[in-house]
């Protein structure tokens, strides 16, 4: 694996940690947010790896995932998974979709939030080697 790529997979790791210590302190948007991140991450050095291009300055997971060619080998699951874990990159961010977020998702929800990016990370993870 290339430093670059190697780069990108460590800061995933690191951001799905720090979601689950925000997670573990009660920090939902937050944790959800740091969720988002290491996927983010994760599509980056795939990207790095697999194309030896510095990856898009781009937050969207999709259009990550599609330039990683990652894409092609995603379940419906995969696909529902960043889905769902989009909206908070952004919308976590202001105040009236702060409380929207926090009024419509219980705390379980980020529970298995935070579960599926661990799963999504070592599945992504696997594609990276």
């Amino acid at each position: 694996m290339n430093q670059e790529a190697r780069y990108w997979r460590d800061e995933a790791r690191e951001s799905l940690e720090t979601a689950r210590v925000l997670l573990r302190e009660n920090r939902y948007l937050e944790s959800a947010f740091f969720c988002h991140l290491a996927t983010e991450k994760m599509l980056k050095a795939i990207i790095v790896e697999h194309t030896a291009q510095t990856p898009p300055r781009s937050h969207n997971l999709l259009l990550l995932a599609q330039v990683s060619g990652v894409d092609r080998d995603f379940d419906e699951r995969m696909k529902s998974f960043l889905t769902e874990v989009a909206p908070f990159q952004i919308e976590g961010r202001y105040p009236v979709e702060r409380k929207r977020l926090l009024e419509e998702n219980p705390p379980q929800r980020f529970d298995r939030l935070y579960e599926a990016t661990r799963e999504a990370i070592s599945w992504l993870d696997l594609k990276l080697k």
